[in-house]
Formats: C-alpha cells, structure tokens, sequence
C-alpha cells in the first residue's frame, strides 16, 4: 500500500464542498473536529487582566483604551495548545474575535496591534495541520449589557448610559452586580429580556423600521451599526486574506431579535425565555430604564418547571434614567405614562407590526437575512473563497433561503447544549430531558429518556432534528455544529475534589455519540488556557474547557518523568473528559459516509460509506495514541486493505481503482483481544500513552472513574475523624498506640467482612417472609455489589397510581449501625424526595437504632409514603421538596396533577425498558402476545 505524507486530521489541504459534504482537493469527503478557542477571548487582557469576576471603578468604564492582544494565547505559548490540539485530533479552530477587540477605540478606529497579533498566531496554524473560523463572538449583545462583543461606544449611538445599567435593572453585569453569594449559575442569559440587549439588538437589526426617529451623526441608527460591524470584519478579512489557516468568517455567535416580533410587551414567554433573579416585563423595563421605579417579580430555581415567581423587589427608587436622552420607544408612542404617574403601553403590538404598513414582521426575512446577506458579500468581495457560518437564532429553526439570497459558500453553524443539565449545571445518566421537544410543544412523557441509551437516543434525535431543519430551510449546504458542550462544574463541583470525572464523561460520550451517528462536523466549547477550578473560564461563572491549567498542573507533577511538557505523554495533562472527547474517526473518506459509531467501553469504532471518489481511493481515520496507544489494533474490513502509521495517529484503508466496487464498505475498528485474535486481522501495536489520569484504563474508562467504592460514597455519614460506632465492645483492656492501630486496622468493628456479608444476606433472603416484604415491592442486590440494592414498587392507589418506581438503596459498610439511603431512579415530586431522587426517612426513622431498624422497615416505609395518610401527617423538617410540601397543603389539584405526571413517566417504554445500570438485576421486557400466552397459560394451570 501507499501512503499519503500526512495524517488523517492534517487540514493542510484546499477545503470546498459538494452539497451538503466539504471536500478536499482530491474529492474525498471531510469530516472536521475541533474546538473553540478561547471562552477567556471574549474579554480583554488590558488594562488588567479581563474576568468577570473583577471590577475597578475606574479602569472597566474605560471600554476606549483596551486591548485583546493575547487572546487566546501569547505567542510563545501557541506552540504547546497548538500541539496539543493537534495531537488530540482537533484541529478545525473557531477563534473569538469580537467586535470589541477590533475596534474598540471608536467608530473606524481599528486596533491594528491586536490584528498584528492575529495575524501571527493564524500564521503558525499550518505547522500544526490547523484551519481556523474567525467567529465574531457576542452574548447579549456587549460585555457592558452582561455578555461579550460589540464595543462600549456602541451604547453611546443609542443613547444609553452603561454606568446606569446596574441601578436601572436594565443589564444584569457580573463584574458590577456580583457580590459574595451572588450571582447564581446562569444568569447572564436573562439579559436576552432586559433593556441594553434587546434595545441593541433591536436598533441593530431594525432600527430603521422601530426607531427611524432616532440618529447619530445624521444617520440611522442601524445603518451606522450595520456598516461599521461590517467594515470591521471586511478589514480584518483583508488583513488576513493571504493566510491559508483562515477558512471561514462566521456572520454572528448567537444572533437574537431583541424586541423584534414580541406579540406583545406586558410579559415574556417562560417557555421561550429565561426568567431567573429579577425578571422585569418589556414595560417595566422601559418604565425602569426611564427612571421610573417598579417592583418587580424575582424567580428562583425551581422543579418541575425550570424557574418560579419567588417574590417581588423594588428596582430603581434612585429614579435614575438608562439613557442620555430620553427613552427611544417612549420616543416612538410604544408606551407613556398616564395622569398618574403609572406607565402604560400605548401599543403592546408595536414590535410585531410594521408601523407604517401595519403587516406582521418576520425577522428572519425582514430583518436578519438582508443583513446577513451584506455582510457575507462584503467578505467574499475580499475573498470569495471564504466560507461564511449563518446560525439560526437560539433553539428555533434556521431561516429558509431562496433564490434571492446569498448561496455562494454558505454554512449551516446551528449550535446544541442540553440546556436542562447547563441550567442547573447537574448530570447523572438516569435520567435526560428533550428540552427541544418541549419548546416545539411537545409532552414531557415523550421528552423523557432513561439510563445511558436513552441520553444517547435523546441527544442523537435531537442533533437529527437540527441538521434535517437545516438541509430543509437552507438547502444542501454544509453543517458545522460551532458550539457543543459541556459544564466541567456538574453537580456541585464534585469531580474537583475526587478527580472522578464519570459523569461528565458519560454525558460528552452521549453528545459526541450523537454528533458522529449524525455525521455533523463540529467545534467543542471550549479550550481555555486560563481555565482554573475557581473561576472556570472566567467569564460569568461558566466552566465549559476540557481543558484546565490546574489539572495540567496536577498531571504533570503526579507524571514527571524529566521528559518535556510536549512528550507523547504529556499532552494529555490537563485534559478533562478526553476519554469521550479523544475517539476515532473518519477524517477524509473516499466516498459518502453512511453511518459511524464509536463504543466507549469497548473502543470499537465501525464506520460505513459508499465508494463513489473519482479522485482518490484512501479513507484515512483518525487513531488517537489515547485510546488505542498501548494496544493491539484490529480491523475488520468488507472491502479493501488497511494499513497504520503510528506517528500519524491514522489507520489508512484503501482500494484499487480497477477493482469492482461493492455498494458500501465497513470498516470495524478495534482492540485486540483473545477472542478475537483468530477472526480479524491485526494492526501493529502502538506505544503505550497514559491517560489524563494516570490510571490504568478499563473499557475506554480510566479504573479512577468507574463505580466508587460504597464507603466514599457514604463518607458524608460519619467524618473520619468521628469515633467509631460502639468501639467500647473491642476493649479488653488498654492497648499501646501501635498495638490499638493495629486491632483497629484488623477489625473496626471485631466483625469479619465474611461475617458481615453473611448477615446482609441472611436479611435478604428472609424477605421472602410476607411480614418482611410488603406487597407490591420487589428487591434485588446488585450483581456487583453486596451493599447496592435495586428495587421497583408498583402503586395502585392514590395520588401515585399506576406509578412503577425503581429506586436504588445504598448501604454503608457500617450498617446496620447507619441506615441504607435510598434514591428513586427517575424524576420524583414528592414532598420526602429531593431533585436528586434522595428519600428523606426522619420522618419514620427520626433516630436509628441499630439491630432495632434493619432493611424491611426502610422497604415498608418507602411503600407508606405514597399512602393519603402519611403524606397528611408529614412534618415540614423532615421534607426535602419543599415546594411539593406546600402545594400538599395548599393546592391539591396542582399536586395531583404533578404526582400523576411522575406516575405516567415511571411506566413509558425507555425508562420501563432501561437496564441502567448494567449491574441492576430488575430487568423488565417488553411482551408480545405468544409470551404473553404462554405465561397465562401458565397462571391458569396453577
């Protein structure tokens, strides 16, 4: 066989497309991975170094004299990231570059020394097999209004004062609002529904067509925005045209209408929008942005819906104003106040309406498309080779493009998080939500998967409804999904302190499972070189990088061997998650790909495709040294020959042109075993790389992130440093220090472990006692671990009826001197069950006493408190759902009608039907009529 000169992921070629697929210059297909770069970008480095979690009265005001030089990096470092991203197969670079750093100083005023540094940075990319989009990254609209992008002065053409954001309500801004305890995750999103944004927004889209009244140096407001935003980015095109690195110009991260086609302005749609801490209606914001006072509702976390009504604040009783010069839509005969002082809209459908023609506006091809268009003409008159990304707006489909509109390398750039686990920044593998589903009006019994396949299920659906909308509204065009991801601070930033990252590397394997099945090129958010545990990515709160300098520094110490930070082996210190992250896949494909699938238990990659390339007749697959470097490599191949070159990470399958070509190929990928030793062929073996952790690797999984051991996870009972339970039974006289550690090592409780074992089982087998067991409830230890049990109860009766609830009871080494804990398995609104699933048993159990309370009791307790009676004698102390609690008391249809929601989820096929986890022994299956026969059949004869 032959081989190409370069490995599977080098970009160093002419990238074009065909349809909906990229191409190289040969014709093969391209598949592209790679990686934002940099959250920390959307920030400054001077005058002091930018995080949102820092403010100085005088230096943040002086948004003029900044500078963005070394975002994302200082060029001496660009060798280590670029390498290690390189070596980690991501080599497709979106690089924020927002408005902000280019023209900061003013309108046409252009930081050239930051462009300079651009400009160095882009060049060494192709000595790394690197391309880069240049994305003009923006969150609600500036860093001024609470997110990043445009430059201060642009607030200053409106007519707003930023330095009154804070007083007004009008911008939640974490550098000015924060203080100890404050903010809570998330909250920057809410500026989608404040007065900077969405005025910003709604000026900078259709200004002409809402507030044509108001100028700025005898121009529309719009027309000033839209033409120095586009000359921004047209000059940086020029400056950069001749390097071959920079492939694409993205038009803009995240674009929102603003006010643009709200129905009407006394509230906001809680489905559509995030109503989280103050959450002023569109007219109480212009009221409050106009210096009028107003009291308005504060929304806390909640479930089953995501925020609620908390209670109600004054904003504003300084009664200072937002603007320079007076309210713009006050301006414009949206709202007034009356003879009492009370502000009232004067058209609630103004922003839906064209003002003069009265007809309903679409934003998209009134507003958004003429823009776009523009813009993407203006790059391509520098280049017209450039690629320009076009994104839809948040969680709505992406406009439809017809013969009028800019084609000419167009890219569909949708982005996806599972916005469910990012608001409350939780993840286990019980349970996922379809939040799109949702939004598009769906129920929440078909938006609710169960276990690691169902996550798996959901995500893919979910991706698949993004690309098909896309290849439906805007044609055969490429899709590059920009932003996917992550938060590394999941579930109380637990795996800061352990180290054990398995839920986060179930939930990127679940989202990366779902990208490559639906055979989406894409760039992870995100890889920060600033990221540290404290502050994330420093900016407002978010914690997305799968890579952090402090794990980096972790890794290198616990690995140093004297070789360079830059060895094979070191750079995959710091990595977070590269287990899901680093997997196979197929780079450049001589052909169409079909289908692609990567196991993260087993590294088995399979990977399909139709070998119809004229040009060449090489597949090349990505290998990563992570996975697959102290293995054996085997394939099994339909068609053709593979061959592997370690030192480009590439498996290389190819065929003769003059051979008969099947309709499809396969190509299955894996690690060789003794089973399979005699029925594959077998690639030479790479060298061994350790993973990020250190630790030897399981199944894809590092042994330091599979299942903890039961008395970690019950650390929480009895600090260590507790006494022990009953220790005064061991004592038979006073021993020496070495001599009492020594009978404490060799017993803790003068108990053996077979002891122990024998009398845990002994209780189980006597629930076959009618009296131990109560009716309805089943359990079965773990097929791995004594001290787990699982167990399902069916409820026939009452406000849980027809409910069939698996729960999980988790017993500590220590029982029964501390109770088991118990945790229902999927989502429960019961006023004893907390978010997590955990079961409060003080109300049964206020004080445990060993060899009084066993495991029985804990069973018939979980059976009573779906009764009416117990839950009308439940105490307040002892309930974990709060808000449950209440509604008991207070609301009861309320409380049915959510208790019946969670007895209807428990009994839909993909959480009856999921085994999760594998070491739950309660299986049930699905029943066909002969089965169903036949154990009737049976029945009778008993």
């Amino acid at each position: 066989m032959t081989h190409p000169d370069r490995s599977a992921h080098d970009l160093n070629v002419p990238i074009q497309h065909s349809g909906r697929w990229f191409q190289d210059n040969l014709g093969r297909t391209l598949l592209l991975r790679g990686i934002n770069v940099c959250g920390s970008s959307k920030l400054p480095t001077r005058p002091y170094p930018g995080s949102t979690h820092l403010y100085d009265d005088i230096l943040f005001w002086d948004h003029r004299n900044v500078s963005f030089v070394n975002r994302p990096f200082p060029l001496e470092d660009a060798h280590e990231h670029f390498s290690r991203l390189s070596a980690w197969g991501l080599t497709l670079i979106r690089l924020l570059v927002p408005w902000e750093s280019i023209e900061h100083e003013g309108p046409g005023c252009y930081d050239e020394e930051y462009i300079d540094y651009l400009r160095q940075l882009i060049e060494m990319m192709p000595r790394y097999g690197i391309k880069c989009i240049i994305d003009p990254h923006q969150d609600t609209w500036s860093r001024f209004s609470g997110g990043s992008g445009a430059p201060g002065w642009t607030f200053e053409v409106a007519g707003l004062n930023i330095k009154h954001f804070k007083e007004t309500g009008a911008a939640y801004v974490h550098n000015t609002n924060a203080v100890p305890g404050d903010p809570l995750p998330m909250v920057w999103p809410t500026n989608y529904t404040k007065l900077a944004s969405c005025t910003m927004f709604t000026l900078f889209f259709a200004g002409d067509t809402f507030a044509p009244h108001r100028t700025y140096q005898a121009q529309s407001i719009q027309q000033f925005l839209n033409h120095h935003f586009i000359e921004a980015y047209r000059h940086l095109a020029e400056r950069l045209s001749d390097l071959q690195a920079v492939l694409a110009f993205e038009f803009m991260n995240e674009p929102h209408p603003g006010y643009i086609g709200l129905d009407h302005l006394d509230s906001f749609d809680p489905i559509m929008n995030l109503l989280f801490g103050d959450s002023p209606t569109p007219l109480q914001s212009f009221a409050l942005g106009d210096g009028i006072p107003q009291t308005v509702g504060v929304y806390v976390k909640s479930w089953p819906f995501p925020t609620k009504k908390s209670h109600d604040r004054v904003i504003n009783a300084s009664q200072t104003s937002a603007w320079f010069s007076g309210c713009v839509w006050k301006e414009h005969g949206v709202w007034t106040v009356d003879d009492q002082g009370v502000p009232r809209l004067v058209n609630t459908h103004y922003f839906s309406k064209h003002p003069k023609t009265g007809e309903k506006v679409s934003f998209y091809e009134d507003f958004y498309k003429p823009l776009v268009n523009r813009y993407v003409a203006a790059i391509q008159s520098v280049k017209k080779e450039y690629y320009c990304l076009v994104e839809p707006l948040a969680n709505e489909k992406p406009p439809v493009y017809n013969e009028h509109d800019h084609h000419h390398n167009v890219i569909f750039s949708p982005h996806w998080y599972d916005l469910d686990s990012v608001f409350y920044k939780k993840f286990n593998a019980r349970m996922t939500h379809d939040v799109q589903c949702l939004q598009r009006g769906g129920n929440v019994f078909s938006a609710t998967y169960f276990g690691k396949r169902g996550a798996k299920k959901n995500y893919r659906g979910q991706i698949k409804n993004i690309k098909e909308d896309g290849l439906l509204n805007m044609g055969e065009k490429p899709c590059v999904m920009g932003e996917v991801g992550i938060p590394m601070d999941l579930n109380n930033k637990m795996a800061f302190e352990d180290d054990n990252y398995e839920n986060h590397v179930h939930f990127m394997d679940a989202i990366i499972y779902a990208l490559e099945t639906n055979l989406i090129s894409f760039t992870l958010w995100n890889y920060d070189v600033f990221n540290d545990h404290e502050y994330g990515d420093h900016w407002n709160g978010e914690n997305f990088s799968i890579y952090s300098v402090k794990k980096s520094e972790e890794d290198y110490m616990r690995h140093d061997d004297g070789n360079s930070k830059l060895s094979k082996k070191h750079l995959y210190d710091g990595g977070r998650v590269l287990e899901a992250v680093l997997r196979p896949y197929a780079a450049k494909v001589a052909g169409t790909p079909v289908s692609a699938e990567f196991n993260i238990d087993t590294l088995q990659y399979t990977f399909s495709f139709i070998p119809d390339c004229k040009g060449s007749t090489t597949t090349e697959i990505f290998v990563p040294y992570f996975h697959y470097g102290n293995k054996t490599i085997k394939t099994d191949i339909s068609f053709g020959r593979c061959s592997y070159i370690e030192e480009f990470q590439t498996l290389y399958h190819q065929y003769e042109l003059n051979e008969p070509l099947p309709k499809l190929v396969t190509i299955t990928m894996g690690v060789l075993t003794a089973e399979s030793a005699n029925s594959c062929n077998v690639i030479e073996k790479g060298p061994y790389i350790s993973p990020s952790t250190g630790a030897r690797k399981l199944g894809g999984l590092s042994s330091t992130t599979r299942s903890p051991n039961v008395s970690n996870v019950f650390s929480h009972v009895r600090p260590p440093t507790t006494p022990l339970p009953f220790q005064h039974r061991l004592r038979r006289m006073k021993l020496s220090d070495e001599e009492e550690e020594e009978e404490q090592d060799e017993s803790v409780y003068g108990i053996s472990e077979s002891f122990k074992r024998y009398d845990l089982m002994t209780e189980f087998i006597n629930l076959k006692n009618p009296n131990h067991c109560p009716l309805g409830v089943y359990v079965m230890p773990s097929s791995e671990n004594l001290y787990v049990w699982y167990g399902v109860i069916f409820v026939h009766q009452g406000y849980y009826s027809s409910g069939t609830f698996k729960f999980r009871l988790a017993i500590p080494e220590s029982y029964p001197e501390y109770p088991p804990a118990v945790t229902f398995m999927s989502d429960m609104f019961h006023p004893l069950v907390d978010g997590g699933g955990n079961l409060s048993i003080t109300q049964q159990f206020p004080t445990w006493r060993p060899y009084e309370d066993y495991i029985f009791h804990i069973l018939h307790y979980i059976k009573n408190i779906f009764k009416k009676n117990i839950l009308d004698r439940l105490i307040d102390k002892h309930c974990f759902n709060k808000e449950a609690y209440r509604l008991y008391r207070t609301d009861i249809k309320v409380f049915s009608k959510l208790a019946q929601q969670c007895s209807q989820l428990s009994i839909t096929e993909s959480y009856l039907f999921d085994h999760f986890p594998d070491d739950n022994m309660i299986r049930f299956s699905p029943m066909n009529e002969s089965t169903f026969d036949e154990i009737w059949s049976h029945i009778v004869k008993q």
